[in-house]
């Protein structure tokens, strides 16, 4: 009997543990699916960036290997088709002309659509509490039961027929879809760097060659108060750059793209496009208007 008393005040005094497997199992299913989220993330970013390059190269010439020198500098070259993508969604979301011409242009089909998508709503939702009174469906559950001893033999063959085929169906229906996703994810994948590709030729063509300004450079004091606006058209302006080393300058114009290793730049006046290596390199914005002022010789 003290034995029993010692036991038990010794299972009284150990503390009550939680159980921390559902916890730890919830914290890594978590973990995985932020990993499977953040690499489906930097493939697309990397298809889009692969995208741009093909523009520049399609574009200017250059070879698209040459400008960017591993994965993680296509991810920086996405940002190119992101901003263009970002500016011209903003562009359509402002433009109350746009909006006017799409609410005119498909009011009638709207009304239409929306009111046959109510009557659909209205027939399924009709049909769903219909469902369980069809003898047709109630029949169909008593072909598919498993066949047993105590079923009559006509209903023995109706199930005996009707599980194979409904497995050979349903085995066909997973097959057919594991081809279909497997053969569409390559395709979804193809089609990213085309979305970079038609981005970057419309990057390069508003705010490369299309340009018609360097971006001025403003003192402090105008900063501080605000750069005022102009009451004239407004230009469209770019980055331009100069590249120097040793105290020389070796390079300059408007930058096309830029990575952490190297920035392409491309000549208003003349057409040529170089990339560059920063390594090493001091890097000044500039105010050259000239290029843009001056015509180019034959």
């Amino acid at each position: 009997m003290a034995q029993e008393l010692e036991k038990t005040e010794e299972l009284a005094a150990i503390p009550d543990v939680p159980p921390t497997n559902s916890v730890q199992k919830a914290a890594w299913i978590s973990l995985g699916a932020i990993v499977s989220v953040a690499s489906i993330l930097a493939i697309v970013l990397a298809a889009l960036g692969y995208g741009v390059a093909l523009s520049v190269e399609s574009k200017f010439g250059l070879p698209h290997a040459t400008i960017y020198a591993s994965t993680f500098e296509l991810i920086d070259l996405s940002s190119v088709a992101i901003t263009t993508l970002i500016n011209a969604g903003s562009s359509i979301l402002f433009d109350i002309d746009f909006w006017g011409k799409v609410v005119s242009s498909i009011g009638g089909w709207g009304i239409g659509l929306v009111a046959l998508w109510a009557a659909m709503l209205l027939v399924i939702r009709k049909w769903r509490w219909q469902l369980p009174r069809r003898p047709s469906l109630r029949r169909a559950d008593t072909w598919l039961r498993t066949p047993s001893r105590e079923d009559s033999l006509p209903q023995f063959f109706k199930s005996l027929v009707a599980w194979p085929t409904v497995s050979a169906a349903i085995l066909f229906a997973t097959l057919w879809s594991a081809i279909v996703v497997s053969a569409a994810i390559p395709s979804l994948l193809a089609i990213v760097p085309v979305f970079g590709y038609e981005l970057g030729q419309r990057h390069t063509k508003d705010w490369v060659i299309g340009v018609n300004a360097c971006m001025p450079l403003f003192p402090r004091d105008i900063r501080e108060k605000g750069i005022p606006r102009s009451t004239k058209k407004a230009l469209r302006v770019v980055n331009c750059v100069a590249l120097s080393k040793d105290g020389k300058v070796f390079a300059e114009g408007v930058v096309v793209l830029a990575t952490s290793s190297s920035v392409v730049l491309y000549a208003p006046l003349t057409g040529a496009v170089r990339r560059e290596r920063t390594d090493g390199v001091s890097i000044e914005v500039i105010d050259n208007a000239s290029w843009f002022n001056r015509k180019s010789t034959p």
